[in-house]
């Protein structure tokens, strides 16, 4: 991540905040040195204390995207478990040979 506008960052670490208190267990921003400074900087103005260890800055890549840190294995001690979505049903389900009634009022 290279850095942004001050507005920039105003829009993105709500949505981060909000994903965060859905379940979202960590953000990991792999920046620029300049740009985790800036980061930084804003996830302390902006963020409520209790959730700001749930953003990790790492500034491990220069201006061009390259990796400067030739030790970093990854951001997790574990990489996280795959998510299974189960598949849709292709067709649906047969519709009974006659309908309920319904005995009420229209």
């Amino acid at each position: 991540m290279t850095t942004k506008t001050l507005q920039r960052y105003r829009d993105i670490l709500p949505d981060h905040v909000r994903r965060i208190q859905g379940g979202v267990e960590r953000v990991v921003y792999l920046t620029t040195p300049e740009a985790g400074r800036a980061l930084t900087r804003e996830v302390q103005r902006l963020v409520h204390p209790s959730l700001q260890p749930h953003f990790l800055v790492l500034p491990i890549i220069d201006e061009r995207g390259r990796l400067t840190d030739d030790g970093f294995t990854g951001a997790w001690e574990e990489a996280p478990a795959p998510v299974v979505v189960p598949a849709a049903p292709t067709t649906p389900p047969p519709l009974p040979n006659q309908l309920p009634v319904w005995g009420g009022r229209d």
